[in-house]
């Protein structure tokens, strides 16, 4: 994965558009196939703390409808969890 970012810039207003350009942003799912030593090293990061999901707010199964509306609303920061 390759990040590009540009110098910061000291004008308010651009901060804020570019901040305002990355809410618009949309992220695009793909498949990969896993590799043996990906899964040891990402392993490794979870084990040691210096990996841990981002979980805005974990549901019990009987709120999965008001769970599934904030997806909808892309009121979201993080990941939505079903407690089953």
């Amino acid at each position: 994965m390759l990040v590009t970012t540009k110098p910061p810039s000291e004008d308010l207003g651009e901060v804020l558009s570019s901040a305002v350009d990355l809410l618009r942003a949309r992220m695009r799912m793909f498949m990969v196939e896993p590799r043996a030593d990906d899964l040891e090293t990402i392993r490794q990061f979870v084990e040691a703390g210096d990996l841990r999901p981002v979980v805005m707010k974990i549901f019990p199964l009987s709120n999965m409808a008001l769970a599934h509306e904030m997806l909808e609303h892309g009121s979201v920061t993080g990941k939505i969890a079903i407690e089953i």
